[in-house]
């Protein structure tokens, strides 16, 4: 049972963990995609969404 508890704990500092991670990517690529504007960085912002979305 203890380790089951455990499990959890860690799933949830990974998915806290990864959201940060998710939430520092999704500022970064906002800003790359003000700044060039094209169909590339339109591509990478979906293809990261949906990563996120699979989290």
């Amino acid at each position: 049972m203890g380790d089951n508890i455990d499990l959890a704990i860690q799933y949830g500092n990974l998915k806290f963990n990864v959201g940060y991670w998710a939430n520092l990517k999704n500022v970064y690529f906002s800003k790359y995609l003000y700044e060039t504007e094209s169909e590339e960085s339109l591509d990478i912002v979906k293809r990261s969404e949906t990563i996120l979305m699979k989290i």
